[in-house]
């Protein structure tokens, strides 16, 4: 049993008591709040009384939970710092906690309504539930087999729009089943138990190692998103004596053909292994810490232990030395279209046309003489030929029309080995945008990947959006 002191009384506590409280009671024992409004500090939360951090000393606990957005503020009225605290902990820690506990060792959890949600979180679900498995809304469910339903919508819907559909499906269980609505658990219940970190069970080698597994977060994420989280994964890693290894090969990814999934690391395609332990290896080890869907961000990412395969640097060095310009500036514009136009919450570079303008002011009043232009998009490439003509330039790749609103990730060529030729056009186009001397584009993956392989060099970086 830990006891715990929940600093925050604001929305984000009240979430805690009124959806988790009772799942975590049995593991949990709540002795305080804190909060530095005084008027708060005269009346009770919940049953609990409501204290200034000065009287922390008069209760005993082990760790003060931050259940607000003010923790930067909240270290320094500690005096504390963020890193490596081990008795104040973040929100996504404090799960980290709950996920380990007994409460979730033997449920059988079953995911009801859009396969998207399930294949986002199926891969780290396995190492936590005894049981799992997976229902389309309107098939009918067997509670006998699971313990739990997970809801889930589909991706990248709105707050409200996911809020009806939750509704419609909870309606649909209730029609079917005798369930109290505890056990039905939505989206935003349930993702904060895999969004943490969590130790699984593995075998008894390298008894005296601590390996942390660092997979993509979602089978949708391209190169760009991936080598952001390695990035930041491996800074985690080294800052908590944890060795990093890559799987590709067990979760689903675009670079990975489906006749290979649990069989090839496709990460090894690409790039030198981290060290010399395999996969196989580390899941069989005795410490094992595989990584959440959160990405992990510790300070400066470093590039510099991410290798490519020679063959990989070869043909990287052919593509920069065939297309930029020799003693010419060159500007990096990504434009994202597409699928990014439907997905909730992403910020898209908008009208092409209006975009196109845009770049055309800021390359002259920057000053410089080409553009290497980064897209998916086919009528992009015309469009930018057709208003700045040879000043532009892009890697030869396969594209998709501007309409095209299916997920990209899930859309094939009919071309041989067409899962390696995606993956290697699109590092080809994150290392040619490292390469330029400056970058414009919104907030995407591809930009975020460029600048941390640009390592500071570009003269500029506009961010749309930001």
């Amino acid at each position: 049993m830990l006891n715990v002191i929940i600093w925050g009384t604001g929305i984000i506590a009240k979430r805690y008591m009124n959806k988790y409280y009772n799942r975590m009671k049995n593991q949990i024992q709540i002795v305080a709040f804190i909060d530095n409004d005084a008027k708060k500090q005269k009346r009770k939360f919940y049953g609990y009384s409501v204290i200034p951090y000065e009287e922390i000393d008069k209760y005993d606990f082990d760790n003060i939970i931050i259940m607000n957005k003010f923790t930067k503020e909240i270290y320094k009225q500690m005096g504390k710092e963020v890193e490596n605290d081990k008795i104040v902990i973040s929100l996504a820690q404090f799960f980290e906690l709950f996920v380990d506990s007994e409460y979730w060792k033997n449920k059988r959890i079953l995911f009801y309504g859009n396969y998207m949600n399930y294949d986002l979180v199926e891969y780290r679900a396995r190492f936590t539930f005894e049981k799992i498995g997976y229902l389309g809304d309107n098939q009918t469910i067997i509670m006998d087999d699971f313990d739990l339903i997970f809801l889930c919508s589909p991706r990248l819907l709105s707050p409200q729009e996911r809020e009806v559909y939750e509704k419609n499906l909870r309606r649909q269980i209730h029609c079917e089943l005798n369930i109290e609505d505890e056990k039905i658990l939505e989206f935003d219940e349930w993702r904060l138990y895999l969004e943490c970190d969590r130790k699984i069970k593995g075998g008894n080698r390298n008894k005296d190692k601590k390996f942390f597994i660092i997979a993509p977060s979602d089978p949708m994420q391209g190169w760009g998103n991936i080598l952001v989280r390695v990035w930041g994964g491996l800074a985690y890693a080294y800052n908590h004596q944890m060795i990093p290894v890559i799987d590709m090969k067990n979760l689903k990814n675009q670079y990975l053909p489906e006749s290979l999934l649990g069989r090839h690391n496709v990460w090894e395609d690409f790039f030198e292994p981290l060290n010399e332990y395999s996969l196989d290896e580390v899941y069989d080890s005795q410490y094992v810490i595989l990584s959440g869907i959160d990405t992990h961000i510790e300070g400066p990412m470093e590039i510099k232990d991410i290798v490519y395969k020679p063959n990989i640097a070869c043909q990287l060095k052919q593509e920069y030395d065939k297309l930029f310009p020799i003693n010419s500036k060159v500007l990096g514009v990504v434009y994202r279209g597409t699928d990014y136009n439907r997905a909730y919450g992403h910020t898209a570079s908008g009208d092409l046309g209006e975009y196109i303008e845009y770049v055309k002011a800021y390359i002259a009043r920057i000053g410089y003489n080409y553009i290497f232009l980064a897209t998916e998009v086919e009528e992009a490439t015309i469009k930018f030929k057709k208003e700045f003509g040879n000043q532009v330039f892009w890697v030869e790749q396969k594209r998709y029309k501007e309409i095209e609103r299916r997920w990209l990730f899930s859309i094939h060529f009919e071309r041989e080995n067409d899962e390696f030729k995606k993956g290697m056009e699109y590092i080809t186009v994150l290392d040619l945008l490292s390469k330029c001397d400056a970058i414009v584009g919104t907030n995407t993956g591809t930009v975020r990947a460029a600048v941390i392989l640009n390592q500071k060099k570009y003269e500029y970086v506009n961010i749309l959006g930001e």
